[in-house]
């Protein structure tokens, strides 16, 4: 169905900040976002999908547009589920979201318009139309988290916002060792925080690399899915692997025996980005 010079489209788009965003006209935008509570902001009542539609996502708040106002307003509602997700103070390279739009604005515009009403720590990168059953969250099929630390004695105001500050050397080579296990696919209770209702626990990890420059570390997790803090609780293993507290060798028995006790700490969220995430 279209309107004169309006048509129906569903978009996504990604997101930058320490987050990404998807939009749908049907339009799919990247979303890149730094974690920080937004503001509280004005709350909508009985939001009419005819009449608004979603652009932006975040823990905190939702931007609409609503075509009745013509203009873009935020609202602090949690039932729009459009978008991949995130644990609290996590940050994101490239989250996506989507949306359906009734609407003239190209996909290509979309993000000068959003990004004009978003805070300096979210920006959206980009935004493309998609088929009418595309769905963010469902349809993906591979995600690559980054977990940075840096190693040092001493804290660093610079990097402490978006790393984990590591005070003692680590052994790089037990620690790729014990990497080695953690790959393929798993029943990774071990791996998930208490609090979690998911049932079924495998899962397949790609990949798992261990990437350092001076003192700045990178622990990269490419998979199919991931648990409740399941990337932070590796990183927090391998952690402990490097610092001794853990042998490498004993990291394939911890997944097997799947006890959380056995694995090590969940690393605090700020050294956790969203780096990608890919679809068919």
């Amino acid at each position: 169905m279209c309107l004169e010079n309006c048509f129906f489209h569903k978009y996504r788009f990604f997101v930058y900040s320490t987050l990404v965003l998807m939009s749908t006209l049907l339009v799919f935008p990247v979303v890149m976002y730094f974690f920080q509570k937004l503001p509280d902001q004005q709350r909508f009542q009985n939001i009419n999908s005819t009449s608004t539609f979603l652009l932006f996502s975040g823990r905190y708040s939702l931007i609409v547009y609503s075509q009745e106002e013509g203009r873009l307003s935020y609202i602090n509602l949690d039932q729009y589920k459009v978008f991949g997700r995130t644990d609290a103070g996590v940050h994101a390279l490239g989250q996506v979201a989507h949306f359906d739009a009734e609407t003239s604005i190209p996909a290509e515009k979309i993000p000068f318009a959003i990004n004009t009403m978003l805070p300096e720590d979210v920006r959206v990168l980009s935004c493309e139309e998609v088929s009418p059953d595309f769905h963010a969250r469902f349809q993906a099929k591979e995600k690559t988290y980054v977990y940075k630390l840096y190693l040092s004695p001493h804290l660093n105001p610079l990097k402490n916002a978006t790393a984990e500050n590591i005070c003692v050397p680590l052994d790089f080579e037990k620690m790729e060792k014990a990497a080695r296990f953690i790959e393929g696919t798993h029943d990774f209770r071990c791996f998930e925080a208490s609090g979690s209702s998911v049932k079924d626990t495998v899962r397949t990890v790609e990949k798992v690399g261990i990437i350092k420059n001076g003192e700045d570390v990178e622990i990269r997790v490419t998979g199919n899915g991931f648990l409740y803090n399941m990337v932070r609780i590796i990183a927090g293993t391998l952690v402990d692997v490097g610092k001794g507290k853990i042998a490498a060798n004993d990291v394939e028995d911890i997944i097997k025996s799947g006890d959380r006790v056995r694995a090590g700490k969940t690393l605090p969220a700020k050294g956790l980005t969203l780096y990608s995430v890919k679809y068919k």
